[in-house]
């Protein structure tokens, strides 16, 4: 049998309903049947003191059943899907009546799907003798990639055709649409085994938990569909005890008019790190270069444009979507108490020289140890925000405001015509946390549009005062608590 032979008998199972008639009353009463290319069988279960039912099956998605009542009595009618089975429990085939009618009168008021332990019962007393037509009429179910993935590896493991036969579904029937809530995500997502991917084989239909091969590495990601012709990037900012993968603002993930696309850094795991990682890879190759790449692919995938492209972390993961951010022209970047130079961030602690086997004195690396060369770039958009209260932070802000001629102060001040920085100088148990949030960072994309040029200083002294608020009495409970 080959594999077009396959794909229809597993089709027809897809496709097939189960309805169960019984007449209930005395143990004499029953039901005689009428029903063209449906089967019909009468279970020894199904068979006790209050009458004989009868079970109808049928793979077609129009059906006429009539119905001969023997015996005054209640008729049942459960409509359901087929009793298949994974590990000896009832596995959801989903079947869709798009309409019931019963004497012509219709009973549904909008299609509904069934399955075997979840039927639409109908009901209704019957006289001896009395006749009745039942007409159905079904719609195939449309199930997510994941759904359709499961029946085939639980029901169908023999089959080896897989990926045939859900593009043959996708093409023929259609996918459901999953809708990428952070509770969907949190459930479904985050709990699954990633699918690998080479990078090459990254298209249209990409999604869900992924590892992405590239080079010689793979990248843990979560890889979020949208209609929207925009791709936001989050970018890990882990540390080296954290445990790997961790996917930062994963719930902000249905806060994003776009696709979002969230990346760990393999640099942790590949030289088993002592220190954050910076996305460096290693002295040869550059991850940060790979993440553009990959970036770039579902980019052009997807039919985005640079300008659509929006590169959103923190700390060292803030210096890697900078990095990005300058190479992919013309794309944004909000980078949030993001490290500039690591040098200056490491100071005399060797380990991240070490385990890499590089010098900060060695220049040949001085686009990849720090991000200044985005002074230089004249097409794509950056904002930065930074604490001042932050020890980590404060020094590289300093730096950069040395460098650039400007003075350093509490505000917006826009280093050029293209890079934007918001500094504060909020205190809190951790400085370098205080970060703006998911409900402020889409208002930083608008100003760096300049869709609020005239309110961007209101609303930023707005931002300002209500983190300082939020950390004050964050450390009031704190010192509550300590007492």
């Amino acid at each position: 049998m080959d594999h077009q032979d396959e794909i229809l008998r597993i089709l027809d199972d897809l496709r097939t309903c189960r309805i169960d008639i019984k007449n209930f009353g005395t143990e004499t009463n029953a039901v005689e049947i009428e029903a063209n290319g449906m089967s019909i069988s009468e279970p020894s279960w199904f068979t006790n003191e209050e009458g004989k039912g009868k079970v109808l099956q049928s793979s077609d998605m129009k059906s006429v059943i009539k119905i001969k009542a023997i015996n005054d009595g209640n008729l049942r009618i459960s409509f359901r899907g087929p009793d298949k089975r994974f590990n000896d429990e009832h596995y959801p085939l989903w079947i869709d009546y798009k309409s019931i009618k019963i004497d012509e009168k219709e009973q549904l008021r909008m299609p509904i799907a069934t399955w075997h332990d979840k039927p639409y019962h109908y009901e209704m007393p019957v006289k001896d003798g009395q006749e009745m037509v039942v007409e159905i009429e079904q719609e195939h179910h449309r199930y997510t990639k994941d759904e359709l993935k499961d029946i085939l590896e639980k029901l169908y493991p023999e089959s080896k055709f897989t990926t045939e036969f859900m593009e043959y579904w996708r093409k023929n029937i259609g996918l459901k649409e999953i809708k990428y809530t952070w509770d969907y995500v949190n459930k479904n997502v985050l709990t699954q085994d990633p699918e690998y991917i080479d990078i090459n084989d990254i298209d249209q239909k990409t999604e869900g938990r992924l590892q992405i091969a590239i080079g010689n590495t793979k990248f843990e990601s979560i890889l979020i569909p949208s209609k929207t012709k925009k791709l936001y990037v989050f970018l890990s900012s882990n540390g080296s005890k954290d445990k790997y993968p961790i996917f930062h603002r994963i719930s902000w993930c249905d806060k994003f008019d776009g696709m979002c696309i969230y990346l760990d850094d393999p640099t942790r795991v590949d030289k088993k790190m002592e220190t954050v990682a910076f996305y460096f890879g290693s002295k040869e190759v550059n991850y940060a270069d790979y993440i553009c790449e990959i970036v770039t692919k579902i980019a052009n995938m997807n039919n985005i444009v640079h300008k659509n492209i929006v590169f959103i972390s923190s700390s060292n993961g803030g210096f890697a979507a900078l990095y990005c951010c300058n190479k992919i022209l013309g794309s944004k970047c909000i980078a949030l108490n993001p490290q500039l130079d690591i040098a200056l961030y490491f100071g005399n602690n060797d380990a991240f020289e070490r385990v890499l086997d590089v010098k900060f004195s060695d220049s040949k690396y001085d686009k990849r140890f720090n991000v200044l060369d985005i002074l230089n770039n004249k097409e794509s958009k950056f904002f930065i925000f930074s604490n001042l209260k932050s020890g980590l932070d404060r020094p590289q802000m300093d730096m950069i405001f040395k460098k650039t001629n400007k003075i350093l102060q509490i505000g917006c001040t826009q280093i050029t015509d293209n890079i934007m920085i918001l500094l504060v100088d909020i205190d809190a148990n951790n400085p370098h946390l205080v970060q703006p949030d998911e409900y402020f960072v889409p208002i930083i994309e608008k100003i760096m549009d300049k869709q609020i040029a005239k309110e961007q200083e209101t609303i930023c002294n707005a931002f300002i005062g209500e983190m300082k608020r939020f950390h004050s009495v964050n450390q009031q409970l704190e010192l509550l608590k300590a007492k």
